[in-house]
């Protein structure tokens, strides 16, 4: 998106030329803060704990202990609903009943990784001692045993390395999940019924959809390949009559994976860089098709009362702690996650429209992109406005992290197609977009404030902006087919490239590396257990 994005800005910049005084005027100041981060991770301590076979061991006294599964419970488990409490509990007390040599490493791991995110919820630092304990608790052995266990335990180290900063190894993560997964035959709708209860059947079920949550939500915030074909996809109806919330959550939000698989097939390649314009009914052919699909996705949320919106959302927090209405906070997850899906199948017609003819048809898509991007950014800064501690109660930094990058982006497009064309969205004027795409930033860098991408991303995009406030307001021509006609200073754009180019660069070459500080001295374990686990077959 950003690839395509820079270009578009390019050429824009180039027909419509600024005076030498603006082109001076473009030069924005380094960003310092992310510049000394940089220096800061380009070389992390190396602080690799040395644990003891007793430090590892070791539980926290049963009062703390208690406290933080009373808190995972009560809070996060809406939305990781991956463990049972009785079961929980049980493991725990399990433990502390024998020798400290003979207690099992994976229920240890799993235990830690409760309490690391039950620690997280309460913004508490012992997050990441309980998170490296766990790391360091895995072994090679026990992930080639796998268990239903050892799939709770990487899933709940993918959400949390998702939301610590750590997304980009998190893929790591998933993989040994999805290898673990489909080793205990959670894919086999026959081995599901097969289960020897309905609550291991509803289990196997459980931890089926997360797998799949996991990997279809990377697929449309990092771009990772999907390893699960579209035909292993759960039953959700099933799910939805489990009882839990959490369960109602995952079975809800199921059926929007066959909408992404439809999207990024049929609307995206990989760079989304889509440039025959006979395509284009083709496109809007699949577009219409999809539309449909979450329009469809939108009624099913009625089944918790329908999608928020921006409008009623500070009156519904007003009423207390999301926490407290647990359906709410599904409510809220689930309506930021329909109007993702609109704003993944939106972008590519946009963002090509200054290319591809798409006739009347751009009018109902841009207003489309604009209400979903609108309602976005609107209910994430109410959130952060009204329910601060939604985001770490309901592990949410990397849902409204990389979906806020999504909107301005989406909201920079739209900038563009209305510099071209002033017509276009008529209701809204160019310095509308142009303060929404402010607004946007703002709330990235409360909600990215401690993500070095979200960072170096909001430092181009003002850049862009810095650029775009200066250009002309008409056209030196009409479109850059007939370059004859051009004069010889036409191509002089040494103040884009200057402005824009080097940090562009940045951006794209620093998404390839993982965001976190100190876990490159951890996550290598995973690497390694990753190579020692025996092929599915």
């Amino acid at each position: 998106m950003f690839r395509l994005i820079s270009k578009h800005f390019t050429n824009t910049a180039i027909l419509f030329p600024s005076t030498y005084g603006a082109t001076q005027a473009t030069k924005v100041n380094p960003c310092s803060d992310c510049e000394k981060r940089q220096r800061t991770k380009s070389h992390p301590p190396r602080n690799r704990a040395n644990h003891t076979a007793q430090s590892l061991h070791s539980l926290p006294p049963l009062n703390e202990a208690m406290g933080l599964f009373d808190r995972y419970f009560s809070t996060i488990r809406v939305v990781l609903p991956y463990v049972d409490e009785g079961t929980i509990v049980n493991l725990y007390q399990g433990v502390t009943q024998v020798d400290l040599l003979k207690r099992r490493r994976a229920t240890l791991a799993l235990l830690n990784m409760v309490w690391a995110h039950a620690a997280a919820s309460l913004g508490s630092s012992q997050r990441e001692t309980f998170y490296k304990k766990a790391v360091a608790l895995m072994d090679s052995r026990d992930i080639e045993r796998p268990s239903y266990e050892l799939v709770q335990t990487l899933l709940l180290f993918v959400e949390y390395k998702q939301n610590h900063q750590r997304s980009i190894s998190s893929y790591t993560a998933h993989a040994l999940c999805v290898k673990a997964a489909f080793h205990v035959g959670l894919h086999s709708r026959a081995a599901r019924a097969a289960s020897k209860s309905p609550e291991e059947r509803q289990l196997r079920l459980r931890l089926w959809n997360g797998v799949l949550k996991n990997e279809r939500i990377m697929n449309i915030t990092q771009g990772r390949p999907c390893m699960i074909p579209r035909s292993l996809l759960a039953d959700d109806d099933v799910l939805r009559q489990g009882g839990s919330i959490g369960d109602v959550y995952l079975g809800t939000i199921g059926p929007s994976y066959a909408i992404i698989d439809k999207a990024m097939d049929s609307l995206y390649d990989e760079n989304v860089e889509l440039g025959d314009r006979s395509q284009s009914q083709t496109l809007l052919a699949n577009w219409t098709e999809i539309s449909w699909s979450i329009d469809q996705f939108y009624d099913s949320l009625s089944i918790l009362g329908g999608q928020i919106t921006r409008s009623e959302l500070p009156e519904l927090l007003a009423k207390g702690p999301t926490t407290h209405d647990q359906s709410l906070a599904v409510r809220i997850l689930l309506s930021i996650h329909c109007n993702r899906l609109r704003l993944l199948a939106n972008f590519p017609l946009i963002a090509h429209s200054l290319s591809l003819r798409l006739g009347n048809h751009l009018p109902e898509i841009l207003h489309e992109d604009w209400e979903a991007a609108w309602e976005i950014c609107s209910v994430i800064s109410v959130l952060g406005t009204h329910s601060p501690g939604f985001i770490d109660e309901l592990a949410a930094w990397y849902t409204c992290n990389y979906t806020m990058l999504t909107v301005t982006l989406n909201f920079l497009v739209i900038l563009l197609l209305k510099k071209h064309d002033a017509h276009i969205l008529p209701l809204t004027s160019l310095a509308e977009v142009r303060q929404q795409i402010e607004e946007a930033l703002s709330v990235m860098e409360q909600i990215g404030k401690n993500s070095l991408i979200t960072q170096k991303a909001g430092c181009c995009i003002k850049r862009m902006l810095a650029v775009f406030d200066n250009l002309g307001a008409q056209a030196r021509v009409a479109s850059l087919s007939d370059p004859g006609s051009l004069s010889d200073d036409f191509w002089s754009t040494d103040y884009v490239m200057q402005d824009i180019a080097r940090y562009s660069h940045e951006l794209l070459e620093q998404i390839g590396r993982d965001e976190g500080g100190d876990s490159s001295d951890l996550d290598p374990s995973f690497l390694d257990l990753y190579s020692r686990i025996p092929v599915c077959e």
